[in-house]
């Protein structure tokens, strides 16, 4: 699972979700919500879950 969070850690949209198979991957985020409104500027989280529970966290800067 592929998704975004803003600094309070409410999830603001979920990018992926599935399997996928062993490679290199490239997701685009709009700076939407999963209601398609445009999110502030401002710092957000995405994080990475595998199945067996790893997570990876990766802090940006957003703005339009």
């Amino acid at each position: 699972r592929l998704a975004v969070y803003n600094l309070i850690g409410l999830k603001c949209r979920e990018l992926w979700r599935g399997s996928l198979a062993s490679g290199d991957y490239n997701f685009y985020w709009d700076g939407r919500d999963r209601e398609g409104r445009r999110l502030s500027p401002g710092v957000y989280f995405v994080m990475f879950e595998v199945e067996s529970g790893v997570t990876r966290a990766q802090k940006f800067v957003f703005g339009w």
